[in-house]
């Protein structure tokens, strides 16, 4: 990757723009919303990593200490009294915040305290119980997600054996639910209802479907029992035999399709190249599954031969990537190349490299900047926003591995 002085220079205005557009917005006086993705805590999650970037290291625990009073204000004044519905994902999103924090070293392990307790983890269990029971498996806003709130919520629990009961429960429902595929198709799936589109199918996607739901159980996997290790062994397996199943031929230029229907139609037959949904979250799932279990060993090289046609697609017709957020845009795409090829030997037999696609976010950038003078919230957020782009960039240019990535399942 380069590093000259022009590309620095890029980088610093950028990312002075999203934070005084930001700051300027005074986005904080009346969003009420403190969850990660959409919310408050993911805008101040940009701003904590950009004054950790300005090597102002002292003044961040007070920083973060202020926002999380913030946060909690809002929850507790909106949100505490319910126990489930959107209030249960603003809940789980606070808390992955703050342990996000704690992990950073900017808050300490007695801060957690100012929400979390074994009343707020039996709320999440029963959420997740309906979520799974009525087809919500998604990682945002459904079952995955706030499963996984648990794995995060296990390692700080003083009641380990109390969370671990509910990650076993996880693993027994997720299998319960499973629906074996018919032929000519084969291995096993998960029907779900499209909270955008009001409609049940097969979602393939990282944000809605399948993927993520399968990198959450491997995850998992070290914690549950013997019994369902094994579970989540044929779960996977299951899986790895049902997109198999359902994976196009070398003449299309998208390797899965992004959804299908319960009777197994198929549209669209071209996908983005993004985070949410195609092509390249199943090479990363591949990738995984070959390096936790043998038997799956040759999935590593399957899983480069579809990073490699997806990322080598052509341009105009093939990519359809035109904004410029984490989710299904230009950042997703960069982080998704930042964390899959570079530095990797398939990045060789790439067409562009990272320059490339970095290049490209800029361009989308500084389009927006020039021709979009007012914002909303979800400008600015995570998931679709300016500080998902901002916290992107960073990554670009200090290479630490952050552990913000983990928030995408990238970690």
């Amino acid at each position: 990757m380069e590093n000259n002085q022009s590309q620095k220079q890029d980088l610093y205005a950028i990312l002075q723009y999203i934070d005084e557009k930001i700051k300027e917005s005074k986005i904080e006086s009346y969003v009420q919303d403190v969850s990660l993705y959409s919310g408050l805590s993911g805008i101040f999650l940009f701003q904590i990593y950009y004054q950790k970037y300005l090597n102002k290291e002292k003044g961040i625990k007070a920083f973060s200490k202020e926002k999380i009073d913030l946060l909690i204000s809002i929850y507790e004044d909106n949100y505490h009294k319910y126990k489930g519905g959107a209030a249960i994902f603003q809940f789980a999103e606070l808390a992955l915040f703050l342990f996000h924090l704690k992990d950073m070293g900017f808050i300490e392990k007695d801060d957690l305290y100012l929400l979390l307790d074994e009343e707020s983890d039996s709320y999440i269990f029963e959420a997740i119980q309906f979520y799974l029971k009525n087809g919500f498996i998604d990682f945002l806003n459904g079952a995955s997600g706030l499963g996984y709130y648990l794995l995060r919520r296990y390692e700080i629990a003083e009641n380990k054996d109390k969370i671990r009961y509910y990650m076993n429960s996880f693993v027994e429902i997720v299998e319960s639910t499973s629906i074996k595929a018919s032929y000519p198709l084969s291995g096993l799936y998960w029907k779900s209802f499209g909270i955008l589109d009001k409609s049940w199918g097969i979602n393939l996607g990282m944000a809605h479907g399948i993927p993520s739901m399968a990198l959450l159980l491997l995850k998992y996997y070290p914690y549950v029992n013997n019994k369902n290790k094994q579970t989540i062994f044929n779960l996977i397996e299951g899986v790895i035999n049902f997109m198999e199943s359902i994976r196009y031929s070398s003449d299309k230029a998208t390797s899965f399709p992004g959804h299908m229907e319960l009777d197994f139609s198929i549209h669209p037959t071209s996908t983005f190249i993004a985070w949410c949904y195609g092509d390249v979250p199943m090479a990363r799932l591949y990738k995984i599954i070959s390096s936790i279990f043998p038997e799956f060993s040759t999935y590593s090289k399957l899983a480069d031969e579809i990073l490699e046609k997806a990322f080598n697609r052509d341009l105009t017709n093939e990519i359809l990537t035109h904004d410029i957020s984490l989710c299904h845009g230009a950042a997703g795409v960069v982080m998704m190349y930042l964390t899959q090829v570079y530095h990797r030997d398939i990045e060789k037999k790439m067409n562009r490299d990272i320059d490339f696609w970095i290049n490209n976010l800029y361009h989308l950038l500084y389009f927006l900047k020039e021709n979009k003078s007012a914002f909303n919230l979800k400008d600015f957020n995570l998931l679709e926003g300016i500080s998902g782009v901002g916290l992107c960039l960073l990554e670009c240019h200090d290479k630490q591995n952050s552990l913000w990535k983990e928030f995408f399942l990238y970690k």
